[in-house]
């Protein structure tokens, strides 16, 4: 049986050499991965490849020097993406693989009462939808909030103003001309008039509103679990 293949994307931060200016640098990688990097769980193996000691081959992480030559070691490290390519176009319904657009569809299908805006990373949303499931989600009696309702609301009294003053610069400064990310984003709108592959996606994400288990969504923790 052919093997499916994956682009898969990472981002964290890395450690420079001792003496250099900055320490500390962002990275953003895309490698390919296949089924046994999914059974074993993608930032697992990623964890791996950049483990590997010095003098035994590892492709990823002769990647990552050759993209950052004062690349060191990982510091922090994140799946942000995973994209089919042996299956073009089949929608992804695994929570630990969906990016952060997909993920809030998921959200939006399922009706949670998640503010996305308070969960800057793909990973930070995916663990939201663990802890609302896990935690009560919204609770009927306003006087009585959920466990998670309690979370929510110490997450907005840190990061909800800082959020409402970058979208507010943001609202502002809105470029004339749109940009080919902000078309990409215009045409992923749920309310779009014309049939496109992301309303396809979004009534895929209601499948997997109906068809999702909490098994399902905590296979993701394997893949946080990575970095204890």
């Amino acid at each position: 049986m052919a093997k499916t293949v994956y682009e898969v994307t990472f981002e964290g931060e890395y450690f420079t050499p001792k003496g250099t200016k900055d320490r500390i640098k962002h990275y953003e990688i895309t490698v390919k991965m296949d089924d046994s990097a999914k059974q074993m769980g993608f930032l697992s193996a990623f964890v791996r490849a950049l483990k590997t000691p010095d003098g035994q081959r590892s492709a990823i992480k002769q990647m990552m020097k050759a993209k950052y030559p004062d690349y060191q070691r990982y510091r922090t490290h994140m799946l942000t993406n995973t994209v089919d390519i042996t299956n073009a176009g089949k929608p992804v319904k695994e929570l630990r693989l969906m990016n952060r657009d997909q993920i809030i569809r998921v959200i939006n299908a399922q009706g949670y009462g998640i503010e996305p805006d308070l969960y800057p990373t793909a990973q930070e949303l995916r663990q939201a939808i663990l802890d609302y499931r896990a935690l009560g989600g919204i609770s009927e009696d306003p006087a009585k909030p959920s466990q998670f309702q309690q979370m929510q609301e110490k997450r907005r009294k840190r990061f909800g103003a800082t959020t409402g003053v970058i979208n507010s610069i943001n609202e502002l400064n809105k470029p004339a001309t749109p940009t080919p990310e902000q078309t990409a984003n215009d045409a992923s709108k749920p309310w779009s008039e014309e049939p496109t592959q992301d309303n396809q996606e979004d009534d895929n994400f209601a499948e997997f509103a109906q068809e999702d288990t909490l098994n399902n969504l905590v296979s993701g923790i394997d893949d946080a679990l990575a970095i204890l």
